[in-house]
């Protein structure tokens, strides 16, 4: 059971319970895959009666459905894509940077049990539309390879994030700031410089 004594299955629907119940999961999910968590085991973890937990989600598979949206940055991809007049670089790293603080834990358990990638592929869609505005606006980049350039830094910040989530032992954020510190520094200085020498 979790750190609930006792049972909320009389208790009226709140968001607290989406969240106690999400926390639950990701401790479940971290140790067992979703076909080993059930709706009673995961609701008791949350302090929960099961008849509790469908007022909440319809199934553990809503529950991860659920975890993976809001582990998403859409809000900051959102405000980067529509605002890339006035995103900085230091803006553009300090919003994923607060995004990466704000969902470690998620993130470290979603990455780790993704095995089919399906989690890394809607980050991926997530992340794209503003890296690629990002890139149009800050750089000399030729259009036709625009798309394969967001892809590759796209591809890349994933396969950061998934060693991390292996067993890198400092906050996501701190680990993500150099190697995004540096490419801003290095790429946008060097690439007016190759577009010249081409």
């Amino acid at each position: 059971m979790g750190d609930f004594p006792f049972d909320r299955g009389d208790a009226g629907v709140t968001p607290d319970g989406r969240t106690l119940i999400r926390e639950a999961f990701l401790r479940l999910y971290e140790c067992e895959p979703l076909s080993g968590i059930t709706v009673e085991h995961l609701a008791r973890e949350a302090g929960y009666s099961r008849a509790a937990f469908y007022r909440y989600y319809h199934s553990t598979g809503d529950v991860l459905a659920d975890c993976e949206e809001r582990a998403l940055p859409v809000a900051q991809s959102r405000y980067i894509d529509e605002h890339i007049a006035v995103v900085t670089p230091q803006l553009f790293i300090e919003l994923y940077l607060d995004y990466f603080a704000a969902n470690e834990r998620a993130l470290r358990v979603l990455l780790n049990r993704d095995t089919e990638r399906e989690f890394s592929q809607k980050l991926a869609g997530t992340i794209y539309p503003a890296f690629y505005a990002y890139l149009r606006k800050r750089s000399d980049i030729p259009e036709e390879d625009l798309d394969a350039m967001t892809l590759y830094l796209v591809e890349s910040k994933l396969a950061q994030m998934r060693s991390w989530a292996r067993g890198v032992h400092r906050p996501l954020a701190e680990y993500m700031r150099m190697p995004l510190e540096t490419f801003e520094r290095s790429f946008w200085q060097d690439v007016p410089t190759a577009a010249a020498t081409d």
